[in-house]
């Protein structure tokens, strides 16, 4: 999995032209992070990434060893959207339909409420090739 994502980085770096910038982020999962899905025995955020990163300074690494250089970074505390969970929860049940819940009064209020889940931050990169 990790010789995949390098190549993937190689792949941007190669066709970015030189003094090109790359925004890109993930997930950074601290040790005591858990949520609701589990991935190859793993506690995951979401069963479809690749990959959650165990620090910053892991995910900064792939990116220097590819030839990057770091302009800016951000890591914040990952916040979940009620809205979300709400939504598929009416849309399931088909409690009414969807053209009906975007105009929703109340799917608007619950799609500005987020939670954070302790454990899992999202780490923001600008880079420079």
């Amino acid at each position: 999995m990790l010789r995949m994502i390098k190549n993937y980085l190689n792949e941007i770096y190669r066709v970015l032209r030189p003094g090109g910038h790359l925004y890109i982020s993930s997930v950074v999962k601290k040790w005591y992070g858990w949520y609701f899905y589990r991935c190859n025995d793993k506690w995951v955020l979401d069963p479809t990434h690749l990959r959650e990163y165990a620090s910053p300074k892991e995910f900064y690494d792939l990116l220097i060893d590819v030839g990057f250089k770091i302009l800016d970074q951000k890591l914040s505390l990952f916040k979940l959207s009620v809205g979300n969970a709400f939504n598929r929860i009416i849309l399931k049940f088909g409690i009414i339909n969807e053209n009906k819940l975007r105009k929703s009064k109340i799917s608007n209020i619950f799609s500005n409420l987020r939670i954070p889940v302790f454990g899992y931050y999202v780490i923001e990169v600008i880079v420079r090739k």
